[in-house]
């Protein structure tokens, strides 16, 4: 733990100027200014542990009154975030220095497939059909495929809900947020902030 947090500091450190350090200071600082009617939950372990500002009256869900409702429930959805929630959050740790090489479509943001015990969790909520659970990721569609492709029924939602695959609804086939894709742009804004990388490194 000790470890992940110097180097997350050493992240921060290196990728960030002394003015924008002391902004970010002031910004925590300013948030961290107590308003009245609202009091300071800690939500997470370890290194991910957050104080989280919620509105006086907020109470955690109690996990028998989840599970009585869970029980009586006909039809019942889960939305899962990937990164963070099913799996550790590993993109700062594959964070390449500099201007990137080669072309656009080069680019490849790396990650931990789900682990075992993720995929059996995952399996069990799905082989019951009150269930519709749906995992929610910024990855590319082929990515989650073959991550989640050996869990029969589950929902996938890519690239930050630009694509999605509910088997209920589209069967496997991907549905899009647009008609028609034109992702040409792409090329141009690679090649401008690889200039600028370039240009002020």
């Amino acid at each position: 733990e000790k470890k992940e947090r110097l180097e997350s500091n050493l992240l921060y450190a290196s990728e960030n100027s002394p003015v924008e350090w002391f902004e970010d200071f002031i910004t925590d600082l300013r948030r961290a200014q107590k308003k009245e009617g609202m009091r300071v939950e800690h939500i997470g372990f370890g290194t991910k542990l957050r104080a989280v500002v919620v509105n006086q009256n907020f109470k955690k869900l109690d996990s028998h009154e989840v599970l009585r409702a869970y029980q009586v429930a006909k039809n019942r959805i889960f939305f899962v975030d990937y990164e963070g929630t099913l799996a550790t959050d590993v993109r700062q740790l594959y964070r390449e220095y500099g201007a990137p090489k080669g072309e656009v479509s080069d680019l490849k943001s790396h990650g931990a497939a789900p682990s075992g015990q993720v995929l059996h969790c995952l399996r069990s909520l799905c082989m019951d059909r009150s269930n519709t659970v749906v995992v929610l990721s910024g990855r590319h569609r082929k990515m989650l495929e073959e991550w989640f492709g050996s869990v029969e029924r589950i929902g996938l939602v890519a690239d930050r809900g630009f694509f999605w695959r509910l088997p209920l609804v589209t069967g496997d086939q991907w549905e899009c947020a647009v008609q028609q894709v034109d992702d040409t742009w792409k090329t141009y804004a690679f090649e401008i902030m690889r200039q600028f990388v370039d240009r002020t490194q």
